[in-house]
């Protein structure tokens, strides 16, 4: 399967959990607010309904760890590689980039 590139969007930023707010992210030692877990989620499902299709909607499961945060912006790149006839290993990695000040 072609990996699936995507530029993150934070959607939560004016969530009740702040962790998405760029300052309270940035007290817990975060960079920049995360990019909220659901969203992340969509990203890898969207690889597995590729692979799957629909069918998966109606008895598939995934099982998901976070291993690093998602930032608003970055461009991340969802790969799948099948393990057997029904079952698809998803990873999403970053293409990290620190924000430049050109000050």
């Amino acid at each position: 399967m072609t990996p699936l590139r995507i530029r993150a969007v934070n959607t939560a930023v004016d969530s009740e959990n702040k962790i998405h707010d760029d300052r309270v992210a940035a007290r817990f030692g975060f960079r920049a607010g995360l990019v909220p877990g659901v969203t992340v989620y969509g990203y890898l499902a969207a690889a597995v309904l590729e692979h799957f299709g629909e069918r998966w909607l109606q008895n598939g499961a995934i099982d998901v760890r976070f291993h690093q945060p998602v930032y608003e912006g970055e461009e991340v790149e969802v790969t799948s590689e099948p393990e057997s006839s029904h079952r698809l290993r998803v990873a999403i990695a970053g293409c990290f980039r620190d924000r430049v000040d050109s000050r």
